[in-house]
């Protein structure tokens, strides 16, 4: 008789099995590899978003209160906790004009911004759920007389797919008090 060379029915199951393990394994892998994925880009486009969001008000703060001509008095005219509206003297002629009025305020987890020439609040950010505004005096002290603030600090919220981020800064507002 003539000896037969070949695997055996139990061989190939076996190694079926193996293959079938170490398929699962690979694309248990794989699924958590792109829930990964799908996190850090969320997480990540809410960081986007917050500092986005952050360098236009760190911008239009540093120049409230712009005056080079000192005859009218520029600054911030409301100052509520959760939104703020300034003038500066853009075009330096002493008198508060179109887009020299700036407002910032939050509706629909968005980010608003109205300078006054473009028909209304304009969004600056999405996914932004909470400002929250301190305003400091000269000394460093909270204050909430509009006329004494010198900095100001801003608390931006962001969430996303059940992610949330703040992001927190003191803003010196150089042109007031000059």
């Amino acid at each position: 008789m003539k000896k037969e060379n070949g695997f055996t029915l139990v061989e190939l199951l076996v190694a079926m099995v193996i293959g079938a393990i170490v398929m699962a394994a690979a694309y248990s892998s794989f699924v958590s590899q792109q829930k990964a994925y799908g996190i850090t880009e969320s997480v990540s486009d809410i960081q986007q978003n917050l500092r986005a969001a952050m360098l236009y008000i760190e911008r239009d703060l540093r120049m409230a209160g712009f005056n080079p001509k000192k005859e009218t008095t520029f600054g911030f005219t409301a100052i509520p906790d959760d939104s703020f509206t300034f003038t500066k003297d853009v075009n330096e002629n002493g008198v508060v004009d179109t887009g020299e009025t700036i407002t910032y305020d939050i509706a629909s987890n968005t980010l608003r911004r109205d300078d006054g020439t473009a028909g209304g609040l304009q969004e600056i950010a999405d996914n932004i759920t909470g400002m929250q505004l301190e305003y400091f005096n000269v000394n460093g002290t909270v204050t909430s007389q509009p006329e004494s603030v010198r900095s100001v600090s801003v608390k931006l919220i962001a969430q996303e797919d059940n992610h949330t981020r703040e992001l927190i800064t003191l803003i010196k507002c150089r042109n007031m008090g000059l």
